[in-house]
């Protein structure tokens, strides 16, 4: 379980900066701007399940690299 304090929300941040966009645009707009995955599809132009796939692997991504 991770902690939330300011230098976890800080190497998050650095995290997502450092992702393919395909990746932080799914992510800023979800949690960041509140949209629904079908906003975010239909915003971005791509398919609901790509959505759902780009936001597992950004995710996945964070995880692996906060963890190390």
């Amino acid at each position: 379980m991770i902690t939330i304090n300011k230098e976890t929300t800080e190497e998050v941040i650095r995290e997502i900066e450092k992702l393919d966009t395909i990746y932080s645009d799914v992510l800023l707009l979800k949690y960041v701007y509140g949209f629904n995955r079908e906003e975010v599809a239909k915003y971005l132009g791509i398919n609901i399940e790509t959505v759902k796939k780009r936001l597992v692997k950004a995710m996945s991504k964070i995880k692996e690299s906060i963890e190390k």
